[in-house]
């Protein structure tokens, strides 16, 4: 159960990173080209891991920074002002615009230990690709889209988001049912009172992990799903 929970942990980690870069270039042009987190924060790279997003192959990049999580923000804001930037307590995300018209996005998430910060990085195409492909292997709501697919091929792992006509209520229930279907068992339980938002999933006879989560749009027109699955060992 520890080896299954470490592994759960680190896919939380990746997955978050998975979510925020499937969601592809923000809006609007930067008019000037700022320093690239890398110059400014120095990471230490860990790895670099091939993946197809969308259809296209990127390479995806994992760092640790050495840089405490606040200073990190404040340096990246104040040398690209002009650069797309999400935040919160525990996550930043910038894009910036490259001289050959490609974006890069930039994920940093604290953690604690030596190295407080984790960075992913990833270069995306200047044009928007749609989603190819949707898994067979994940069920689809009624009237559901898919947005992003995303396949790890070193890990054997795959990713997908859609979007539904359903509030996360009435989505996730539907998506539990489609699951044990199939055969995966639920061993989270967050959503025992009805009120979560996501849950865990093994499939034994496979050895496989998956981890789902909505989220409801804030205009109120349905919601945001996604799918994570990948091997495990006991």
């Amino acid at each position: 159960m520890k080896k299954i929970l470490s592994v759960f942990l680190f896919v939380m980690v990746l997955s978050v990173s998975a979510e925020v870069f499937s969601l592809w270039p923000f809006s609007g042009h930067d008019e000037r080209i700022g320093a690239s987190p890398d110059s400014l924060l120095k990471p230490s790279v860990l790895w670099t891991e091939k993946i197809k997003a969308n259809g296209a192959d990127l390479d995806l990049k994992i760092s640790l920074v050495s840089t405490p999580f606040k200073l990190c923000l404040d340096l990246l804001r104040k040398y690209n002002p002009n650069a797309r930037f999400a935040a919160n307590d525990k996550n930043i995300i910038m894009e910036r615009k490259l001289p050959d018209g490609k974006r890069e996005r930039t994920l940093l998430i604290s953690i604690d230990g030596i190295y407080p910060v984790m960075q992913f990085s990833l270069v995306l195409p200047e044009k928007r690709l749609a989603a190819k492909d949707w898994p067979r292997e994940f069920p689809l709501l009624p009237g559901a889209k898919p947005v992003n697919v995303m396949y790890f091929p070193k890990r054997n792992a795959v990713y997908g988001m859609f979007r539904a006509p359903m509030n996360v209520r009435t989505a996730l229930p539907q998506m539990l049912t489609q699951l044990k279907s199939r055969g995966w068992t639920a061993v989270s339980n967050e959503n025992s009172a009805g009120t979560g938002t996501g849950e865990v999933f093994l499939n034994e006879a496979k050895k496989e992990l998956l981890i789902i989560g909505f989220l409801n749009s804030p205009d109120g027109s349905g919601c945001m799903g996604t799918l994570y699955k990948k091997p495990y060992s006991n």
